[in-house]
């Protein structure tokens, strides 16, 4: 190898060196970078973790508080029958016959057990 290619191999490490040093950040702002981003990490996480603690003490506090079954209760009312026997308006158009037919008899074989009662009786 001549000394004048080690030499230019120098140059070029040396120029390539200068280069990194002037484009590269600094040392002291990447830290910084990560200081910032590590504490906002922290104050997301324990704001995760104060939520979850406030709703399971809500949830827990509801279960416990909540009333014993009739304890509590409002009475049933004549209201609270009238809207459990409610009827909706348009039920009639619902009634078919095929419906009615199967309402009178629940399986086709009972036509032919009252035909042949019928027929016994005469």
């Amino acid at each position: 190898m001549k000394k004048s290619d080690d030499k230019d191999l120098q140059y070029l490490f040396k120029e390539l060196s200068d280069h990194a040093k002037k484009t590269a950040p600094s040392f002291a702002s990447i830290w910084e970078k990560a200081e910032v981003a590590r504490a906002e990490r922290r104050r997301r996480s324990l704001r995760i973790r104060l939520t979850a603690a406030a709703t399971i003490t809500v949830l827990l506090a509801s279960i416990f508080l909540m009333p014993d079954g009739e304890k509590g209760m409002s009475p049933t009312t004549s209201t609270d029958l009238a809207i459990a026997d409610w009827k909706s308006p348009t039920d009639v158009l619902l009634q078919l016959p095929s419906i009615r037919l199967e309402q009178s008899h629940p399986f086709p074989t009972d036509v032919l057990l009252e035909y042949s009662k019928s027929s016994d009786v005469e």
